[in-house]
């Protein structure tokens, strides 16, 4: 993972044209209405939606709405010895129309939206990338936790949708877990073999609480 970033452009606003040799990326839009200039197309994006951005893509961001535009900015590295082949099209899609769905291991209490994974993916809404393992969301209900466990070659961040509770992040000698309250927009980073989990704090009739997700690979 080479880059995790908050992104805010205010009315009238924009980012810089930019493009990576060596790097895929995902935006993930929190808040607001803009425009991505994909090389030379111009898409409208809005809140929720998600997109792929391909090695050597040229990209950037303007808002010309009255309210912010809001944004999570993610990159990834490519290994030298990985070809990369031409993303055909954009690939883009809206977290609200992916359908929610338990995932076993991870207990009944959370359910999950499969947001993007590799191009080999049969599950995910978006099979699009070559390091990022998983893109997803996760919802709490009233009480739910993400059962702690521990992914051995991959690194993963957090961040807070709303809602808020108990982070598991890591243990202590005595095999404890470490638990660190969160809130909303708070953000956690995993190194791999991390002990990873979450308890959410949400009381009946409140909102559950979610958190947006991605784990890569290590790379050796």
């Amino acid at each position: 993972m080479s880059r995790y970033g908050y992104l805010s452009i205010d009315s009238g606003g924009s980012t810089n044209s930019v493009k990576y040799s060596n790097e895929e990326q995902i935006i993930f839009i929190l808040e607001g209405k803009g425009l991505l200039k994909y090389d030379s197309i111009l898409i409208p994006v809005t809140n929720n939606d998600f997109i792929y951005i391909p090695v050597g893509v040229k990209y950037s961001l303007e808002n010309p709405r009255e309210d912010t535009l809001k944004a999570i900015i993610m990159g990834f590295n490519i290994p030298e010895n990985i070809k990369v082949e031409p993303t055909p099209a954009i690939m883009i899609a809206n977290s609200e129309v992916v359908q929610f769905q338990i995932l076993g291991q991870h207990g009944p209490t959370t359910q999950f939206q499969l947001l993007m994974g590799t191009t080999e993916s049969r599950r995910d809404r978006l099979a699009a990338t070559i390091q990022v393992n998983s893109l997803f969301i996760m919802d709490f209900a009233t009480g739910g936790t993400n059962i702690p466990h521990r992914h051995e070659r991959e690194e993963e961040i957090y961040f807070v949708l709303r809602g808020g509770g108990e982070m598991v992040a890591g243990s202590s000698p005595d095999g404890k877990e470490m638990r660190f309250p969160v809130k909303e927009r708070d953000a956690f980073y995993f190194a791999p073999n991390t002990l990873i989990g979450f308890y959410s704090n949400t009381k009946e009739g409140e909102e559950h609480a979610r958190i947006l997700a991605v784990r890569s690979k290590l790379i050796e």
